[in-house]
């Protein structure tokens, strides 16, 4: 629980870091004859390395951030053409591309998420975080991956589609309102009567 809560702690401090900021060139290559097919190309350069200059970036809490990178994005190199430019096609090589399945989560690329959605608040997450493991809905393995137990899927296919409480964007709109009623600016009864009616049709809705 204390390496929690120090994960929370290096994510709040590193949130405030300056961001990278990248430089990214596309091309694009057209069938002068038909003008039937067209070829996509897209890559891009560091041009203001920010935070990834700092020993923020090498730390554990942040090395698998970007769970869904695309190598291909990062490594390629493209030539230098100006637009409106014909380019002579001697060759082609049709080659095979099969996309990975995303990774699956850890605590730390779950605390990451959850940040981009606006989901929990760091007096929040930890807890958050703990009870999804004691609950019985995932399991952590030995690889430090989290994985859906047989009991959170029957959990997720039954409550997700008939409730709105298990959708991620509800859940995020809920904190932003717990925030209003924190700053005064919502009624909390009000909030509290809006949950349990929409919770009260969602029940209704399983008995039709």
């Amino acid at each position: 629980q204390r390496a929690l809560y120090k994960l929370i702690r290096e994510r709040a401090i590193y949130s405030q870091l300056a961001p990278a900021q990248y430089s990214t060139k596309r091309i694009v290559l057209t069938d002068t004859i038909h003008r039937t097919q067209k070829f996509t190309a897209t890559a891009r350069t560091l041009a203001d390395p920010g935070w990834l200059a700092t020993p923020a970036a090498k730390t554990p809490a942040l090395k698998e951030d970007d769970e869904n990178a695309d190598e291909t994005l990062n490594t390629a190199i493209l030539p230098k053409l100006t637009p409106g430019a014909l380019i002579n096609i001697r060759g082609a090589e049709v080659k095979s591309h099969t996309t990975k399945a995303p990774p699956r989560y850890t605590m730390n690329t779950l605390t990451s998420k959850l940040e981009k959605l606006s989901i929990g608040r760091p007096a929040t997450i930890a807890t958050l975080l703990k009870n999804v493991q004691t609950k019985g809905t995932i399991t952590l393995r030995k690889d430090k991956k989290l994985e859906a137990t047989p009991f959170g899927e029957k959990c997720y296919d039954v409550l997700y589609p008939r409730f709105l409480f298990a959708n991620i964007g509800y859940t995020a709109e809920l904190e932003q309102a717990l925030d209003k009623i924190a700053s005064g600016t919502l009624d909390s009864k009000a909030l509290a009567r809006a949950v349990w009616d929409r919770l009260d049709a969602d029940c209704e809705a399983l008995l039709r």
